[in-house]
């Protein structure tokens, strides 16, 4: 390949990177970082002369999940080193929960899932306590006595 192709495709991926980490700001779920992260290691690869554009496909598709695999764990290690699990961490519930239900939720800004352990549904907007994590699985206990509960009951 001649050079200017080159260096169109180095300022392609260095665009796209830096478009979806820009993007990233506004979501706030961190998904688009692993992209824009693998985009922007493309465009140093491409840069170094990896330029078949089936291959720079491949390497961004295994550094998409490479990057999302280690900034995710770390992101969930730090999540649960901010609470001890020997005492119960609280959270306000974002959406209804039905008995032993699990559903995807957000808790302090990473992805968790969470499952209501109790036979009580959750109301959104309720205090729960979260008695354990299970994997990647928060298990939340029933609703927290608030003195705001107690004036409405």
């Amino acid at each position: 390949m001649d050079g200017s192709s080159e260096s169109f495709q180095v300022i392609l991926w260095m665009i796209l990177g830096l478009t979806l980490l820009s993007s990233e700001a506004f979501t706030g779920s961190f998904h688009l970082l692993f992209f824009g992260l693998a985009a922007l290691l493309m465009a140093v690869l491409a840069s170094l002369g990896i330029t078949i554009i089936p291959l720079q496909l491949a390497i961004f598709t295994a550094l998409c999940l490479a990057t999302g695999v280690l900034v995710r764990e770390r992101m969930k290690r730090r999540s649960l080193d901010e609470f001890a699990l020997g005492e119960d961490a609280e959270w306000i519930v974002d959406r209804d929960f039905a008995p032993f239900q699990a559903q995807d939720v957000s808790y302090r800004g990473a992805s968790w899932r969470a499952s209501n352990a109790s036979a009580t549904e959750l109301k959104k907007g309720q205090t729960v306590h979260i008695l354990r994590t299970e994997g990647t699985t928060l298990v939340l206990s029933q609703p927290v006595e608030t003195p705001s509960s107690r004036l409405l009951n």
